[in-house]
């Protein structure tokens, strides 16, 4: 089993209002406590706790608001990527999201997020038209294109250094069909794979997006068998290639026999 850090923290906020959330930012910096935030708990570096802090809990904060016309969805804090994908697909559009439907939208979109669509429509945090954050100050700013700009710009990848984000517009998308994949090669294939991988990338059309991930096998990196046989898709001990895809135009749905194709 993997072993976890314990974190005491002073107490945990659970906000549902931006009005909770502006009083929770008051006390903490009335006590001098550290003010992390959290969403849905997904930060690899585990950011969303700190020792002694006082820690706003947004994950309540879960409306949607989709405006069909303009193509964008007022959401919540606390909103999920794929409970927000679900609900702009039932008005035919799709958000940007990241890799995992788990993670909560507005902490992807704060860090960049990378996802199925960045090729053709940018990064997550490309797509973040406005937001209202809560500032250390524990006042409300509203940035958009055209209040606060650079605000607005540096949300857009730079976490949550700059305030609360208790809401946010995010861009969404008409598109056709997405065709998705991954196959997994096993590290000896690893020079071969990256190398016909470049020359398919710098020739293919924004609507393909590749991902590629290299990691340790099941063993923590040892082959148990070295000359056991392996094939796309099997994951096997040792290094390994993973390269998924995702194709958003019919005319690059071919690479979902990327087995041939790399």
């Amino acid at each position: 089993m993997e072993r976890c850090r314990v974190v005491p923290v002073a107490c945990v906020a659970r906000c549902r209002t931006t009005t909770d959330v502006q009083a929770a930012v008051r006390i903490a910096h009335a006590l001098g406590l550290p003010l992390p935030v959290f969403s849905g708990g997904n930060d690899w570096l585990g950011r969303v706790v700190r020792d002694r802090g006082l820690v706003i809990d947004v994950s309540a904060m879960t409306t949607i608001e989709v405006e069909v016309e303009a193509r964008t969805a007022r959401i919540g804090g606390g909103v999920r990527s794929d409970v927000l994908a679900r609900e702009a697909e039932s008005h035919g559009l799709t958000p940007v999201t990241g890799t995992v439907g788990l993670v909560h939208m507005l902490g992807l979109s704060l860090g960049g997020g990378y996802g199925p669509l960045d090729g053709r429509f940018g990064l997550a945090c490309d797509n973040l038209v406005a937001a209202e954050l809560v500032t250390a100050d524990g006042s409300v700013r509203t940035v958009d294109a055209e209040h606060e700009p650079n605000l607005l710009w540096a949300l857009r990848g730079g976490g949550g250094n700059f305030g609360v984000v208790t809401a946010a517009v995010v861009r969404l998308h008409r598109i056709g069909p997405v065709s998705s994949g991954m196959v997994i090669y096993p590290w000896s294939q690893a020079a071969s794979v990256l190398t016909r991988l470049d020359p398919l990338l710098t020739s293919a059309p924004d609507a393909l997006s590749v991902q590629t991930i290299i990691t340790s096998g099941r063993d923590g990196g040892r082959h148990r068998n070295p000359r056991r046989s392996t094939r796309p898709g099997e994951q096997v001990g040792g290094g390994q290639v993973t390269v998924s895809h995702a194709a958003s135009s019919g005319r690059f749905r071919a690479v979902e026999e990327s087995g041939s194709a790399v």
